[in-house]
C-alpha cells in the first residue's frame, strides 16, 4: 500500500511527523500550565482559608480582652461593648465555616467552637473567673494559629509560602499582644499582677518580640515598609509605654494606669497590626491573581502560538516540498511523456533542480542524445545498405538474364545436337541396310 502512494503524499506524511512532535511538546507545555494553574487554584484556597482564620482570630483576641476585663470586675468592665465583639466572632465563624465548605478543607478546627455558647453563658453568669476566660479563649485562638501553620507547607509557591510564613508569625506577635491586653487589663483592673500573671506577662513579651523579628526577616521588603510606616503612632507609643511601667512596676503595683485607657489604646494598636494582616493578604491576593492571570495567558498564547505555528510550517513544509521536489519531479515527468507522445528525442529534461533530479535529468539528457546519436547513425547504415542492396539487386538481374539467354542457347544448341545425332543414326542405320543388300 505505502509503495504505491505518490511522491506527494508520502513528503506529506513526512511532515506531519515534525507537526505531531510541535504539538505533543506543546500539549505538554500547556498540560505543565494548566497544572500550574490548578496548584494556583489549591494556594489560593488555602491562602482564604487562612485568611478566614485570621479574621476569626482578631475578633477572638477581641472578646477575650473584654471578656477577660468583664468575668474579672464581675461584670462591672466593659458589659456594653462584649455583645458588638461577639457578634464580629459570630460573623467571623459563619464566614469561616462557608469558606471551608467552598474549598473543601479540612474543617475540623471548627470544633473548637463547639462549647462557644455555653462558655460565653459561663461567663455572663460570672462563673468563670478572668483567668479562665483568657484561658478558654487562648485556646481557641492557639488552634487557629496552629491551623494557619500547617498552610505553608501546602503551598508550592515560594514567595507565597514566605508571605503566608511572616503571616503565621504576625499573627503569633499579635497573639502575644492580645494576651497582653489581656493579662495587663486584670493587672491595672487591681492595680496589680499575681506572681504567675506577672512572669507569664513577660514571656508573652519575649514571645512578642521573637515573632516580630521572625516576620521582618521573612516578609518582603514592600510588605516591611507597610508595617514601619502603619505600626507606629500614639496609641501605638502609650501602648508601649503603658507596658514598660507594668514591666517596672512589676508585683509592686502602683501603676496609675486605667484599665479603659489600657484597653483603647493597645487595641488601637492591635488594629494596627491588623491592617498589617490586610494589606498581608491583599499582596498575596495580587500575586495569585497575577500568576492566574500569567497562567492564563500563557494557556492562550502557547494555544495560538502552536495553532499559528503548525499552520505556516506546514504552508513553509508544503511550498518549500512544492518548489524543490514536487515542481521538478513533476516537470520531469511531463518531459517524459511529451517525448513518449510526441517520440521526439530532442526534447531536453529541465537540468536546474535539485541536485539528485538535476543528476537524474542530466544523466536522462545523455542517454536521450546517445540513443538520438545511435538512430541517426542506424538510419545512415540503413540508406548506405540500401543503395548497395540496390546496385546488387540490379547486377543480379542482369546475370539473371545472361543466364537465361545462354540457356535458350544451350537449349537449341541441344536440339541441334540431338538432330544431329538423329541424323547420323539414321544414315548409319541407311548405311547397314546398304551393306545388306550390297
Amino acid at each position: 500500500m505505502i509503495k504505491k502512494l505518490s511522491i506527494k503524499l508520502r513528503l506529506l506524511f513526512l511532515t506531519i511527523i515534525p507537526i505531531l512532535a510541535i504539538v505533543f511538546l506543546s500539549v505538554s507545555m500547556v498540560i505543565e500550565t494548566i497544572e500550574e494553574k490548578s496548584v494556583l487554584e489549591t494556594t489560593h484556597s488555602r491562602v482564604i482559608e487562612t485568611e478566614a482564620l485570621a479574621k476569626a482570630v482578631h475578633y477572638l483576641q477581641i472578646e477575650r480582652g473584654l471578656s477577660v476585663g468583664f468575668a474579672s470586675t464581675k461584670g462591672k468592665s466593659n458589659g456594653e461593648a462584649i455583645p458588638s465583639a461577639r457578634q464580629n466572632v459570630d460573623k467571623a465563624v459563619d464566614e469561616l465555616k462557608n469558606i471551608y465548605d467552598t474549598t473543601k478543607g479540612d474543617a475540623t478546627v471548627l470544633n473548637a467552637f463547639s462549647v462557644l455558647a455555653q462558655k460565653r453563658a459561663a461567663i455572663d453568669s460570672y462563673v468563670m473567673s478572668g483567668a479562665e476566660t483568657g484561658t478558654y479563649f487562648t485556646g481557641i485562638i492557639i488552634t487557629l494559629i496552629e491551623a494557619t501553620t500547617l498552610a505553608p507547607s501546602l503551598i508550592e509557591s515560594k514567595e507565597i509560602r514566605n508571605t503566608i510564613q511572616a503571616y503565621t508569625h504576625m499573627a503569633s506577635a499579635k497573639e502575644s499582644m492580645g494576651q497582653i491586653r489581656a493579662n495587663l487589663n486584670v493587672a491595672f483592673n487591681k492595680d496589680g499582677f499575681a506572681e504567675k500573671d506577672y512572669f507569664a506577662f513577660l514571656g508573652r513579651i519575649n514571645t512578642y518580640d521573637v515573632n516580630t523579628r521572625k516576620f521582618n526577616n521573612l516578609t518582603s521588603d514592600e510588605l516591611k515598609k507597610f508595617y514601619k510606616e502603619t505600626f507606629t503612632g500614639e496609641a501605638v507609643s502609650r501602648t508601649f509605654s503603658m507596658m514598660d511601667i507594668a514591666k517596672e512596676n512589676g508585683m509592686e503595683g502602683n501603676f496609675g494606669i486605667d484599665a479603659k485607657v489600657w484597653f483603647s489604646n493597645v487595641s488601637a494598636a492591635i488594629d494596627l497590626l491588623r491592617d498589617v494582616e490586610l494589606e498581608l493578604y491583599r499582596i498575596i491576593h495580587v500575586s495569585i491573581d497575577e500568576k492566574f492571570d500569567e497562567a492564563t495567558s500563557n494557556i492562550v498564547q502557547i494555544s495560538t502560538a502552536v495553532g499559528v505555528g503548525i499552520v505556516l510550517f506546514t504552508l513553509f513544509i508544503l511550498y518549500f516540498t512544492k518548489i524543490s521536489i514536487t515542481t521538478p519531479i513533476e516537470s520531469f515527468k511531463d518531459t517524459l511523456l511529451k517525448i513518449s507522445k510526441n517520440n521526439d528525442l530532442t526534447i531536453q529534461a529541465n537540468e536546474e533542480a535539485p541536485l539528485e533530479l538535476s543528476q537524474m535529468a542530466h544523466g536522462f539528457n545523455i542517454l536521450m542524445g546517445t540513443l538520438k546519436d545511435l538512430i541517426d547513425v542506424s538510419k545512415q547504415s540503413s540508406s548506405e545498405n540500401a543503395s548497395i542492396s540496390h546496385e546488387l539487386s540490379t547486377t543480379a538481374m542482369g546475370v539473371g538474364e545472361n543466364v537465361e539467354k545462354s540457356v535458350l542457347v544451350i537449349d537449341e544448341a541441344t536440339k541441334k545436337a540431338n538432330s544431329i545425332k538423329d541424323e547420323i543414326a539414321q544414315a548409319i542405320s541407311d548405311a547397314q541396310e546398304s551393306k545388306k543388300e550390297i
